[in-house]
This record gives structure tokens, sequence and C-alpha cells, in this order.
């Protein structure tokens, strides 16, 4: 398991800090869970339902699934999320177990509470579940959702049993359900013998989300199992698997992705950047601050769904050297940009930002980005007296407005 990390932003050395608002919460640095459920990439057991909730140890955002299930990094409000929307391309972080599921946390982090033989889930019988678990692998890609629901339930309780059933799936198809279910439900049973399928997808899993689902399950598994093979795809002569590899490797806070992750943000792809901003939000060099900050200088040639995971990066990281970037961009003309600029500086918590947000809260109109302003005034004036950069005020720049 991961050290806790010993930056300004990790748990333990300050507060957890989590927003939730419209649907996107920004948080600290991410650490490695002891359990899947609190896992760093937080999509909920049930690929139909992603949840915004505020999650017990800190977590990044990533990216939630569309209605298709196609790689789209920026759900529209068509998106089936559970509760709020995440409109404008943000994205969400932390997750609940979905509604009737029978998962219980345990001490081992695995709801199979049974040990020996097994017993046929659902009766008092004891005997083999091979059939069963045929039968449920079958029900995961049923267009009956109380029938994939409930096959994805009992596969998680028959734990292990269950790993090479599931592992065909992968080894057999690419189509999404089938695979995203199989690599989530790997997760939740967090069993080291499926370490090697999950690497396998967070490598050349051709769909995004079942690729990051992917790299959420690798939290369970034991790091000897899962860390070697990523570095090792670093150097892999196929520049897709380098470039997942990297991105999977962010999330285990390997500084070793950054020269990657850093040469992303130049791609041409719109994806490709928002997963390389994304990335640096959770391990990044000194050089990545001034990278990110270079993407909001431009508003006609970065995107605004990018510009805006920019600044939540930026918030993640506690860089005391974002905050102008973020002060001005509480005057963008754009509510989604004007709103996470509030969320970042009530994360980087510095109270020399509170002027410029009474500021803004004057004369914003919007009124998500008015719940913003606030929460971050009170969370950095409850602050405040540990605080000693707060003397300072940073005062809005006049500049003019984006195109």
């Amino acid at each position: 398991m991961n050290k806790k990390r010993t930056t300004l932003m990790s748990i333990g050395t300050i507060l957890f800090i989590s927003i939730i608002v419209n649907g996107c919460t920004l948080s600290s640095r991410a650490t490695k869970p002891d359990k899947p459920e609190t896992a760093k990439i937080n999509l909920t057991a049930n690929p139909e339902k992603v949840q915004a909730t505020k999650p017990e140890t800190d977590v990044p955002h990533f990216p939630s699934l569309n209605e298709e299930g196609e790689n789209n990094p920026h759900p529209h409000p068509a998106s089936p999320l559970k509760g709020e929307e995440c409109k404008e391309g943000s994205l969400l972080k932390g997750e609940e177990n979905s509604e009737g599921s029978p998962l219980k946390e345990s001490s081992g982090g695995s709801p199979l509470d049974t040990e020996g033989s097994h017993t046929r889930l659902g009766t008092s019988e004891p005997g083999s579940i091979e059939g069963d678990i045929q039968t449920w692998i079958q029900q995961l890609s049923s267009g009956n959702k109380a029938a994939r629901d409930q096959a994805r339930d009992s596969l998680i309780q028959a734990g292990s049993a269950a790993i090479p059933a599931l592992a065909r799936i992968l080894e057999t198809t690419t189509d999404f359900t089938p695979c995203w279910e199989a690599v989530n439900i790997m997760g939740y049973i967090a069993d080291a013998k499926a370490a090697p399928y999950l690497v396998e997808q967070s490598l050349k899993a051709t769909n995004s989300h079942v690729r990051w689902r992917s790299i959420w399950a690798l939290a369970s598994m034991p790091e000897e199992d899962i860390l070697p093979p990523l570095l090792k795809a670093l150097e892999d002569p196929d520049e897709r698997i380098k470039w997942n590899a990297a991105v999977a490797l962010s999330n285990f806070d390997r500084k070793e992705a950054v020269p990657i992750l850093k040469e992303g943000l130049k791609n041409s792809s719109s994806w490709t950047q928002w997963e390389a901003i994304n990335a640096l939000g959770r391990v990044y060099d000194q050089e990545t601050v001034p990278a990110l900050l270079a993407l909001l200088d431009c508003s006609t040639c970065t995107p605004q769904s990018n510009q805006q995971e920019a600044i939540l990066s930026l918030g993640q990281m506690n860089d005391l050297r974002a905050i102008p970037a973020l002060v001005k961009a509480l005057e963008d003309s754009r509510s989604g940009i004007r709103l996470r600029a509030a969320l970042a500086l009530g994360n980087i918590n510095d109270a020399a930002a509170i002027p410029a947000l009474e500021k803004c809260l004057k004369k914003e109109q919007d009124e998500m980005v008015i719940s913003s302003v606030k929460e971050a005034i009170e969370r950095l004036k409850a602050n405040q007296p540990a605080n000693q950069s707060g003397q300072e005020e940073i005062s809005l720049q006049k500049t003019e407005e984006p195109e």
C-alpha cells in the first residue's frame, strides 16, 4: 500500500476538504485506499448509477459514463447520473454503493462473508456455485437491469471463485458493458489473482471507461503485483500503452509518469489533454503549475472543459503560484470557470484570496457560482487564524472579457 503523502495536501497534515457543487467535487490529493469502496477512481458498482457524494477519503475527479458508454470525458445533461447532474464537463469524485446493493464493508475489504465451502447464494443449500456463476456472467449483458444488478451483486459475493469467469469475459470480448462489469466486480472482490487482468485492461482497453475503472480496481491489488508491469510499460514502443501507463501511475503518485503527462498537455486531442490535466493534479513537479496556467491564458486554443479541469487540478496542488490566475478567473465571462476558480481558491486555503472572493460576490448573479464563492469565503475565514499569508490582499486585475 502507498504511504500517506507528506505534502501539504496529504491526509494527516491538513483537514480534508471536499466540495460538491452541481455534481462537481474538488478534493485534496489522492491516497491509496484500503478497499475499493473508497478507491481513488470512484464510480459506483453499477455503471448506470454515478453518484456525486462526499467521499470518506480524498479522491480525484474522474470521468463518468455517458448514456452511450462512449469515450466522452465531458458528460452531458443526459448522462445517467444519480442525483444532481454534472454539467459543463465537470467530473465526479466519491461514490456510494448502488441502491439495493448487498455490499457491506468488512475488515478485509471483501463482501464475501463466508469461508470454506461456498453456499449457494439465495438459498441455504451448500454446494458448488460454478453453474450459478456462469448464469450470473451471462446476465451481466442482459437487457434486464434488475437481472444485471442481481448478477453483479451475486458475483461480488461469490468472491475469488468468480475471478476465472470474469477473466474470460476480458479475454473474449471488448464489448463495453460486460468488460466494465468484469473489472468493476474484480475491484470489489479485491483478490490479487485479478491483478494481471486489471493491469492489461488499464493499459490496453479500447474503451476509456473500462480503462479508468480498471485503474480504480488496481487500487485494491497488492502494489508488488501491479507497479512493476505499469512502470515497465512506460518504456513500451506503443505510444498508446506508454500513455495509458502514465495515466494509471498518476493514481499511485509515481513521478516517473510526470514527463509523459506533461507532454500530453500539448496533444492535439482534447481528450488526451484532459487526461493529462487531470492526472497532473495528482502527481506533478515544479514545472506543472506554470504549464497548467498557460492553458488558462488562451480561451481560444484550449477547450473550456479543459480549462475548467486545469483550475480543479491547480486547486488540488495547493500551490500559491496559482492564486493570481485563479483570482483573475473570478472575472471570467463563463460561469463554469468562475465556479471552479472559487472552489480552487477555497481548497488552496490562502486567506489572501478573501477580498477578491468578496468583491466577486457583490456582482455575481449565477446562483451556483454564488454558492461556491460563499463556501470558499467561509472556509478561508474559518482557517484564517492558522493562515499567516492572509494579511495581504490579492486585488482583481482589470482584464478584457474573454471572447
